[in-house]
């Protein structure tokens, strides 16, 4: 807690141990479900990528999910939980697009493509989202 601190973060409470951390579990359930989507091509990784980031990250960097589910209504959530849950990914395995990505050399920006192509050198790619994230952070007051 004192190192998140010193790093002007608040810390979290970690009440049961669980596999994964809180943040990479959410995470793993945004990925899984954006893999399934690109995979039945419901839509491109470039829109998948901007309905996360310009819409749920930017809400999420100011409010939480339970304030989210609050503000809607948890009527209106558990409504919309009945008749999306049944469509969403609950694959226990990783998602096939992920393998033939690293079967093809594609495992990131290290080696210039996974999802998307890279031609900047991977520090570059690195610096830009710490400098966004950073200039979100003073936006938002923090």
């Amino acid at each position: 807690a004192a190192f998140v601190e010193s790093v002007d973060r608040e810390p979290i409470r970690v009440e049961k141990d669980v596999p994964g951390f809180v943040w990479n579990r959410l995470q793993l359930a945004v990925f899984r479900e954006a893999l399934h989507l690109l995979e039945r091509e419901v839509a491109s990784a470039e829109d998948i990528n901007r309905a996360i980031r310009d819409g749920w990250a930017i809400r999420s960097a100011a409010i939480g999910p339970f304030e989210t589910m609050d503000i809607a209504g948890l009527d209106l959530v558990r409504t919309v939980a009945e008749e999306l849950n049944p469509h969403l990914c609950n694959a226990d395995e990783p998602n096939p697009l992920l393998e033939e990505n690293l079967s093809a050399g594609r495992s990131g920006i290290h080696d210039g493509a996974g999802i998307f192509e890279y031609d900047e050198e991977p520090s570059e790619i690195v610096r830009h989202r710490d400098t966004t994230v950073a200039a979100i952070r003073r936006a938002l007051g923090e």
